[in-house]
C-alpha cells in the first residue's frame, strides 16, 4: 500500500493494487467538506484519471459519518456573504 500526499490532512489517499481509498478526515466534524478538502479531493481525483495504474476509487469517511454535506460554520467564517 502506498501513501499519497494530498496536501491536507483533512482528506487521505492510498493506493494498493490498482485501488485508490480517497477517506474524508474531519470525523469531529463528521466529514463536512470544507474548500480546502474539496479542492484536494477535485485534484486528487484529476491525478487519478490520468494515472494508469489505478483501476478504481473508493470514496469512505473516518469516524461514524460519511459526510455531512458542506461545512457551513467554515463559509459563514469565510465572510464572502453567501452564508448566514
Amino acid at each position: 500500500m502506498t501513501e499519497i500526499d494530498t496536501g491536507t490532512q483533512d482528506l487521505l489517499a492510498t493506493l494498493d493494487e490498482g485501488v485508490a481509498i480517497l477517506t474524508l478526515n474531519r470525523p469531529q466534524a463528521r466529514n463536512a467538506m470544507s474548500g480546502e478538502m474539496n479542492a484536494a479531493l477535485l485534484t486528487m481525483l484529476a491525478d487519478f484519471e490520468l494515472n494508469p495504474e489505478v483501476k478504481a476509487v473508493v470514496l469512505t469517511g473516518a469516524g461514524k459519518g460519511f459526510c455531512a454535506g458542506g461545512d457551513v460554520k467554515g463559509m459563514a467564517r469565510s465572510g464572502d456573504g453567501t452564508v448566514g
